[in-house]
């Protein structure tokens, strides 16, 4: 049978809908009248929505009576059952949570706990021989519409979506009046679900009433796509095979003029993206990459629009919405880097500018060296002068001339020594004096050098810090331009 269906499928999908197959109805003629329930494919998913997927565990502890933590832990194993397909055994838990069992007296108001049991009256496939037994699709309706009105205040989307559960079962019981009004009520408290604005649509053209559901299954199409598919498949549409072709040109249409619309804003975007500089930076030294990639799929939205088939437009408009969140993530990632590059630099015209700061005057340094190199100077022709004269004094032989005792040789040896001596301190005092000016006329011009380097330094480093500063405040304009608030360049 599935095969069949795939068939039929794909011939719809290449003939864009232009005839629903004949053998569909045949198909669905053979089906069990409760496969209505099956088809619908979301009673399992009931068990998991919104505040369906609060812990148990959580419920418990707040619950502020021995009752409603006995009617929790109810559900728990309610819930265990349905999860191991204990059916039977899941309908009689849950209606002990809900009633009570012996002395404990439940908790009717918990609306978890009736969704558990419509889920269950209202049956899917995976029941097997026991949906006989255990559907009750008006239990089902009323076991939804008191979840409904327990949750609304709370839990709307859970509201939502039992409301649209009920308004499944009054489709199956064939009570449609009731199915459209309460499916219309689903659809708007889940605006963005698809499946509640597709059962208004089905159930509307059950009725013969597609023009007043029209709106809804171009929403639901929107919202999905595969939609457009389903409706092809459904027997409800079968009948009225002309409006749902005339309905889905009508949305091709529209996507195809919105695309059409948009697509050279998209493009102009594109192109300012790819000139957008704020000197010294440029957009391709950061995102090159995503630039090439945007022109790309721009480029392919142009050949999706003249395929001009519902899927292919469709296909467009996506396209174009996310190259236009890639084209904002792009402006932010540029902004972002170059701000980053900016603070980078500037935090090095900083660091340069306190070193030139604090750099110390090499004067006292250099005068100190120009004095030591004096007396080196100095005192090398001293000690040459002294040995000079012991020398000289000692090749006189005065130690030997009979002219002098021992006593007259050593004074006079004593005298020429201090002599030597006198004359080597007056050398060193008048050449220290000397480079000690020297050093300091050295050290004064050395001083003024390093005064004058230090300034040009630190006024070079203050107009990089300020160049950076104007750098950044004119990226910050200009990200204001291009609607990039502050916070997203953080």
């Amino acid at each position: 049978m599935f095969k069949e269906q795939a068939v039929i499928l794909n011939d719809c999908l290449s003939g864009g809908f232009e005839s629903i197959s004949s053998e569909l109805v045949e198909i669905r003629s053979g089906i069990d009248t409760l496969n209505s329930t099956f088809e619908w494919g979301f009673s399992q998913v009931l068990t998991a929505i919104g505040g369906l997927k609060d812990s148990i565990d959580e419920l418990i502890l707040i619950a502020r009576s021995p009752s409603k933590t006995w009617a929790y832990e109810k559900f728990r194993d309610a819930q265990d059952a349905f999860r191991r397909e204990l059916f039977e055994e899941s309908l009689e838990l849950i209606n002990q949570a809900i009633l009570g069992f012996e002395s404990n007296t439940g908790y009717s108001l918990e609306h978890r706990f009736h969704v558990h049991k419509g889920t269950i009256l209202l049956g899917y496939f995976q029941m097997g021989e026991l949906c006989h037994s255990i559907i009750n699709l008006a239990g089902a309706k009323e076991s939804y519409l008191t979840a409904a009105k327990y949750s609304r205040k709370d839990h709307p989307q859970d509201a939502g979506w039992a409301t649209l559960s009920a308004g499944w079962a009054c489709y199956c019981i064939g009570e449609m009046d009731q199915a459209l009004e309460l499916s219309r009520k689903a659809a708007t408290l889940l605006p963005q679900v698809g499946e509640a604005h597709f059962q208004v649509a089905k159930i509307g053209y059950r009725l013969g009433q597609p023009d007043r559901v029209e709106e809804n299954l171009v929403q639901a199409v929107r919202l999905d796509r595969t939609y457009a598919l389903k409706a092809g498949t459904d027997g409800d549409f079968a009948n009225h095979k002309s409006e749902l072709e005339t309905a889905l040109d009508l949305l091709r249409q529209r996507i195809k003029a919105e695309a059409v619309q948009h697509l050279p804003k998209s493009k102009q975007e594109s192109d300012t993206l790819a000139g957008l500089a704020c000197e010294p930076f440029t957009s391709r030294q950061f995102i090159g990459s995503e630039i090439s990639h945007i022109s790309s799929e721009l480029n392919e939205i142009d050949r999706c629009i003249v395929g001009n088939t519902l899927f292919s437009c469709s296909d467009a408009l996506l396209k174009i919405v996310k190259c236009d969140n890639s084209l904002h993530n792009a402006r932010v990632t540029f902004f972002k880097s170059a701000k980053r590059n900016i603070q980078s630099r500037r935090k090095a015209a900083q660091s340069a500018q306190s070193q030139a700061q604090g750099k110390e005057s090499p004067a006292g340094a250099v005068t100190e060296k120009v004095m030591f190199t004096s007396w080196i100077v100095c005192a090398i022709p001293a000690v040459i002068f002294f040995s000079s004269t012991l020398k000289g004094c000692w090749n006189t032989n005065s130690f030997g001339n009979p002219k002098y005792n021992e006593v007259e040789a050593f004074f006079g040896l004593i005298g020429i020594v201090m002599g030597a001596g006198i004359l080597g301190w007056i050398l060193y005092f008048v050449v220290a004096a000397v480079g000690a000016i020297i050093g300091g006329i050295v050290g004064l011009f050395t001083h003024t050098a390093h005064v004058i380097k230090k300034h040009t330094d630190v006024s070079a480093a203050n107009q990089d810090s300020n160049y950076w500063d104007r750098v950044e405040a004119d990226l910050l304009a200009l990200a204001a331009k291009h609607q990039i608030n502050r916070s997203e360049l953080t």
